[in-house]
């Protein structure tokens, strides 16, 4: 996002004549090639924006949050984390990622496909999980 002068939205202030003598002046206008308005519209919009994406988090921070997330699980039900990501339907390990799934999709925001790339299974065994465990 930019937000300095640019001369493709300052050029509708009144031509070339006006870019050149904001750069001599050396002043800087609010703009954003994606908004068209004034300097305050154009704050008032991007402040908006800001505080829309404010609470968002990345999909990087999810991701490391679900790892801790699978770690504990793994260590508090005594199994391995490989093992768990390995796809076996052994012993507790179904029932561990059916728990894991619905947490990371549910709470953590994990896509289907991301949950089952963390849990060593496909997009469809997750889909299937939700879908028996609704």
């Amino acid at each position: 996002m930019r937000r300095n002068a640019g001369t493709g939205l300052i050029r509708t202030m009144g031509g070339w004549s006006q870019v050149l003598t904001l750069r001599k002046r050396k002043e800087k206008i609010l703009c954003d090639e994606r908004i068209l308005g004034r300097d305050e519209f154009v704050e008032r919009i991007l402040r908006e924006a800001d505080k829309d994406t404010a609470g968002q988090i990345s999909i990087n921070e999810r991701i490391i949050e679900a790892e801790k997330i699978i770690r504990a699980a793994c260590e508090e039900g005594g199994i391995s984390v490989d093992a768990l990501k390995g796809g076996s339907r052994r012993g507790t390990l179904p029932s561990l990622r059916v728990q894991l799934a619905k947490k990371l999709i549910e709470n953590s925001g994990l896509t289907m496909a991301e949950t089952a790339r963390r849990l060593g299974v496909t997009t469809s065994a997750i889909s299937r999980i939700l879908e028996r465990n609704k």
